[in-house]
């Protein structure tokens, strides 16, 4: 539910591909879109990587003010990308102030345009008004002549794609829905539209019945100004709600002939607190980012583990490595959970040398163990492993003393589907239990899996350390030999959960490369990733561990800045984090300074 709107826009720009694509990715972007040809794939032959414009808009006063060194010119709300990119887009920044052959070129090399919200006026020349003229007008002949383009507004980029078509009259009227959150009352044949003929019944229930819709406006188009100005031979309305004071407006609305689309509000979770803070291990620097970033980098979180996490409406906070056994017990008691992410460390301390260490290798231990007797105790506490953070949860599993479980097997760079275990073992897995039918039997078709990785764990394995009494396997792979290994697994008596394959790529990741060993993007890729995001933030919910906001805000990983890492490493973005910097003391003298 939480980007119901988005994804069905995302489908919209699946469909158009652009005539002059030249971006860095382009050549390989259309090379896979010839590749990925499999109809099991991509049923529709969409474009699977979709390139989508953020307008930008004028600075804000708040932000100028909070910056003045800075000299801001325009901006992005930042929540707005990480919505595109929790469907699989990519995002590229409109620039404001430009003449109209800009915005003629840049929508001939990307896919759709979202138009977003903001505190701007409409009489403000060379700005966002304009620019957002020139897209409409631009976008108008693009679909009349056939190809496709399509728009996204919401709340001010809704209003100003119809203040547009009503020009030159003011179609927007005053009202009060500031902070508002409402269901959606749908009008008579909303079910024919574009955006909500393709919706679920469950989707529409939630939408009807709860308020999931959250309104942050002064303006508001009324039924009488639409026909008044004719505006409903343009615009089909699918729904309405009512303000503060039960004044009745349009909230959702889509051109009549192009593929426009518009949303009044934003869409949020039913539950106001349903924000749970969830904990991403760093792991030890990339020799690669090393090299790039100088030996001071002592440790990196990968972005993409970040976004995947926040397009289920989480926050995240980084876990230190390196640190006291008390550091982590500390930590643990103020997160809801914490994801074991993937990397590349030995895990045998004697093959480390002075640049080349395995730190997180304790640092998760005392996690595993800490979460292990947090819910003996009865305090429930989720942890998700990925490829070594899988292999990691584990091999702290074992009683006593073990270097390593792993075997190698053949190097994997490639996407799979997953060969899933027997129905009886699916129906009792905590996992898998309640996916629907159509997603389970998707996972066994699509290569929705992303293996990247030489290491493997057996089912033998398990045996050979007795472990196999604690762990449940749901799912297995084989490399290019034919070597079976482990790729989904679940604590059988905990709430710790494992995959070797990197759910979180096939959302953020993108290729060079035009073969195999390239990640599925398609539509139906996407939401089974999706639901295993969505699984375990719903199981961080469950803990109930409590922070203040400020407390919460000194922790969050906002507090650092992203590096756009894709020239040097297989990683689009990394947050990058300097050794000799005590960060714990530092984040703990930041909360009691608020």
């Amino acid at each position: 539910m939480y980007s119901i709107f988005y994804l069905l826009f995302y489908q919209l720009c699946f469909q158009y591909f652009g005539n002059e694509l030249t971006f860095a990715y382009a050549k390989s972007f259309v090379k896979k879109l010839d590749v990925n040809n499999d109809p099991a794939v991509n049923i529709n032959d969409e474009n699977t990587e979709p390139i989508i414009g953020i307008l930008t808009q004028e600075i804000s006063k708040l932000i100028s003010k909070k910056f003045p060194e800075k000299n801001y010119k325009s901006y992005i709300a930042a929540s707005y990308v990480k919505f595109v990119e929790s469907s699989g887009g990519r995002v590229v920044p409109i620039w404001i102030g430009q003449p109209r052959e800009y915005y003629e070129d840049i929508m001939t090399k990307i896919n759709g345009i979202l138009l977003p919200g903001g505190a701007t006026y409409f009489n403000q020349s060379n700005g966002y008004h304009d620019a957002g003229r020139y897209i409409y007008e631009i976008a108008i002949e693009m679909n009349d002549k056939g190809i496709h383009f399509p728009l996204w507004g919401t709340c001010l980029g809704f209003e100003l794609l119809v203040y547009l078509s009503a020009h030159p009259k003011e179609p927007r009227t005053y009202c009060s829905s500031r902070a508002q959150a409402l269901p959606l009352e749908f009008e008579k044949d909303y079910d024919k539209s574009r955006l909500f003929g393709n919706a679920s019944a469950d989707i529409i229930h939630i939408l009807k019945t709860y308020p999931v819709t959250a309104n942050f406006h002064l303006y508001c188009f009324t039924q009488e100004t639409f026909a008044a100005m004719k505006l409903n031979e343009i615009w089909r309305v699918m729904s309405l709600n009512h303000d503060w004071d039960g004044i009745e407006f349009i909230s959702t609305i889509e051109h009549l002939s192009s593929v426009f689309s518009n949303n009044d509000s934003s869409s949020i979770m039913c539950d106001k607190d349903y924000s749970p803070l969830i904990g991403i291990l760093c792991m030890d620097i990339a020799q690669e980012l090393q090299r790039k970033y100088g030996d001071d980098i002592h440790s990196y979180i990968s972005a993409a583990y970040v976004k995947y996490l926040e397009s289920m409406g989480a926050r995240v906070v980084p876990i230190w490595i390196n640190q006291k056994r008390t550091y982590y017990e500390g930590i643990m008691k103020k997160v809801n959970g914490i994801l074991l992410p993937g990397g590349a460390v030995f895990l045998d301390d004697s093959k480390c040398t002075k640049n080349l260490r395995n730190d997180c290798v304790q640092s998760s231990k005392f996690i595993y163990e800490i979460a292990e007797e947090m819910n003996k105790d009865r305090k429930y506490f989720p942890l998700w492993g990925t490829c070594l953070g899988y292999q990691l949860m584990l091999l702290h599993s074992i009683k006593g003393n073990s270097n390593d479980i792993r075997i190698e097997c053949k190097k994997m760079e490639c996407s799979l589907p997953i060969n899933l275990e027997n129905s009886y073992v699916l129906q009792n897995s905590k996992l898998l239990k309640d996916c629907n039918e159509e997603l389970v039997t998707a996972m066994s078709q699509l290569p929705f899996g992303y293996h990247n990785h030489r290491y493997c764990i057996t089912k033998q394995i398990l045996g050979d350390f007795n472990i196999a009494d604690q762990w449940t396997v749901l799912a297995t792979n084989k490399d290019s030999e034919g070597l079976e290994f482990i790729s989904v697994i679940e604590h059988k008596k905990y709430p710790f959960f494992g995959m070797q394959i990197h759910p979180e790529q096939i959302y953020y990741e993108y290729d060079d490369n035009d073969d195999e060993r390239s990640r599925c993007h398609s539509f139906r890729c996407l939401e089974i990733t999706q639901y295993f995001a969505k699984f375990f933030v719903q199981c961080c919910h469950q803990n109930k561990n409590f922070c203040t906001k400020a407390e919460a805000l000194s922790y969050l990983i906002y507090n650092f800045p992203i590096e756009f890492t894709a020239p040097y490493t297989t990683r689009q973005q990394c947050y990058l984090f300097k050794k000799n910097i005590d960060y714990p003391k530092i984040k703990c003298e930041s909360t009691n300074a608020l």
